[in-house]
């Protein structure tokens, strides 16, 4: 009884951490809709795509570049031009470890899109591959 005890506050300890991770690395939300209307506009800000090189290449948001999460400190100078950028993974993980390391080097506003990649998709939003 005691073990079941130990893990069940493990992961509410756990799942608290990583939901205050979330909101104090993100500056905000964006919704899929709202970018592909700045995106159709010509008006997007920088769109990162912190997924795999695969999974960026076989679909992705119109115009976004691909920085993996674990290669986004190597990019800080080049990310530091842009005033705000919108940061994506596939469900949303990646995304909020990019985020934190921006949020630590104290770059810009960083918009989470909402939903990830899986929600863009499931709005049958348009993509594009390489």
């Amino acid at each position: 009884m005691l073990g079941w005890v130990r893990r069940t506050v493990v992961l509410v300890l756990l799942v608290g951490l990583l939901l205050g991770c979330r909101s104090a690395a993100a500056s905000g939300v964006i919704a899929a809709d709202d970018l592909a209307r700045h995106i159709e506009a010509g008006t997007a800000p920088l769109i990162v795509d912190v997924r795999s090189p695969e999974e960026y290449a076989a679909g992705h948001v119109l115009g976004a570049i691909n920085i993996p999460f674990q290669d986004i400190d190597q990019h800080l100078a080049e990310l530091r031009s842009h005033p705000q950028f919108v940061v994506y993974c596939e469900r949303g993980v990646r995304a909020n470890i990019a985020e934190a390391t921006l949020s630590e080097a104290g770059l810009g506003t960083a918009l989470h899109l909402e939903g990830d990649m899986n929600g863009w998709r499931n709005r049958n939003l348009p993509t594009e591959t390489d």
